[in-house]
C-alpha cells in the first residue's frame, strides 16, 4: 500500500492541480500540500514545478512517479494473485485418512461430494492416525477420517458411522475344519458391519492359532488384547505390524490370523475364512475430525456437513458403497 505522501503526489500528477487532487482524495488542500512537502524534504528535491499552470513534474518528480506506477502495478498483480489463491483455497479440500478408507471408502464419497459441489478440488493424504493428528495440527489437511475420537480439547470429532472388526483366518488352518460353517461372507455384510443375526464365535476357539497383531499404540492392538483377555486367551503372536492393510495381506498369504475390517470380506480372493467374534469391542465408531481452533475453507466446511448427512459408512450402505 502506498503511503499518503506518495499517493498525494501521484494524484496531483494525474489531476495536474493541487486543489483538484485534494477534492478527489477528500482532504484539505493545506493537508495535501504539507504531506507532499514532507515527502519532498525526505528526498531533498521538489517534485513539482509550482510556477507553471497547470502544475508540472520536475525531472525528479518524473522519476518518483515512475517508481510509484511500478509499485501500483506490483500491488495490483499481488492482489490479483492472492484473490485467485484465496478463491482456489476456499474450494480446495485436503482430506487425511488411513489406507483402508482411502482405498475402499473415500472414492464413492468423494465422487458424490464433487458432483454436489462443482468446482471443489479434493486432495487425499494417506497416513496413520498419529501422522493424521500431526497434519491436522500443522493444518496441512483440513479434516481427517479416524476410528478414534481425537482429544476434544483440541479437535472437534463427529461420529459418522460404525465399522465391525472380524477375524481373518487362512483357509488351510486346521481350526476351520470345525468352524467353517460359522464363518461369515460378503453376503452377511450390512454397510461396514455384519448383519444382525450372523453367527458369532468365541475368541477362545482360536487359542492355538498363530496371530498377527498391530503394534502397541494402535487402536486395533488394544482392542485385540482386551478381546483375548475377555476370552481368557493368551494369543500366539508371531508378528507385529504397523498397518491393518498389511496384516490383512499377510493373513491372505497364509502367515497367520489377523483382526481386520469386515468390509475387506468383499475383496477376499478365497484364501481366508472370516469369523464374527463374540465381543462388543469388535464394533467401533468412525469419526470425521477437524482442528477446533481453525476456521476451515468453504469446501472443508461443506465436506464436514456432507459426511454427517450422506456418509456411506453407516449401516444399510449395501454392496459397493465403499467403492
Amino acid at each position: 500500500m502506498l503511503k499518503n505522501g506518495a499517493l498525494y503526489i501521484y494524484e496531483v500528477y494525474k489531476e495536474k492541480s493541487f486543489s483538484k487532487a485534494a477534492q478527489k482524495l477528500y482532504v484539505s488542500q493545506p493537508a495535501l500540500s504539507a504531506a507532499i512537502q514532507r515527502e519532498e524534504s525526505r528526498w531533498g528535491c521538489a517534485f513539482f514545478d509550482r510556477g507553471r499552470a497547470p502544475v508540472e513534474l520536475t525531472e525528479a518528480g518524473r522519476r518518483y512517479v515512475a517508481a510509484v506506477e511500478n509499485m501500483l502495478r506490483e500491488q495490483k498483480a499481488l492482489e490479483e494473485y492472492f484473490d485467485g489463491f484465496l478463491a482456489e483455497r476456499r474450494m480446495t479440500l485436503n482430506i487425511g485418512a488411513p489406507a483402508f478408507f482411502c482405498t475402499y471408502v473415500l472414492p464413492a464419497l468423494v465422487k458424490k461430494f464433487s458432483a454436489e459441489h462443482l468446482g471443489a478440488r479434493v486432495n487425499i493424504i494417506e497416513a496413520g492416525v498419529d501422522d493424521l493428528v500431526n497434519c491436522l495440527q500443522a493444518e496441512t489437511i483440513d479434516v481427517c477420517i479416524a476410528v478414534e475420537e481425537l482429544p476434544p480439547n483440541a479437535y472437534k470429532s463427529a461420529e459418522i458411522g460404525e465399522e465391525e472388526i472380524v477375524l481373518a483366518v487362512p483357509r488351510d488352518f486346521p481350526v476351520n475344519r470345525h468352524l467353517a460353517e460359522l464363518s461369515v461372507t460378503a453376503g452377511d455384510l450390512d454397510g461396514l458391519r455384519v448383519r444382525d443375526g450372523a453367527p458369532r464365535v468365541s475368541a477362545a476357539e482360536f487359542a492355538d492359532v498363530p496371530f498377527l497383531l498391530l503394534k502397541k499404540g494402535n487402536d486395533m492392538h488394544d482392542r485385540a488384547l482386551k478381546i483375548f483377555q475377555q476370552a481368557r486367551v493368551t494369543p500366539k503372536v508371531i508378528m507385529t505390524l504397523d498397518q491393518l492393510m498389511t496384516s490383512y495381506h499377510m493373513a491372505a498369504a497364509g502367515i497367520g490370523a489377523a483382526f481386520v475390517r469386515a468390509e475387506l470380506i468383499r475383496y477376499d480372493g478365497g484364501g481366508l475364512c472370516f469369523y464374527r467374534i463374540d465381543d462388543a469391542r469388535t464394533v467401533r465408531g468412525i469419526y470425521v475430525a477437524r482442528k477446533k481452533s481453525r476456521k476451515l475453507p468453504q469446501a472443508a466446511e461443506a465436506f464436514m456437513e456432507f459426511m454427517m448427512k450422506n456418509s456411506a459408512v453407516r449401516r444399510g450402505g449395501g454392496e459397493g458403497t465403499a467403492g
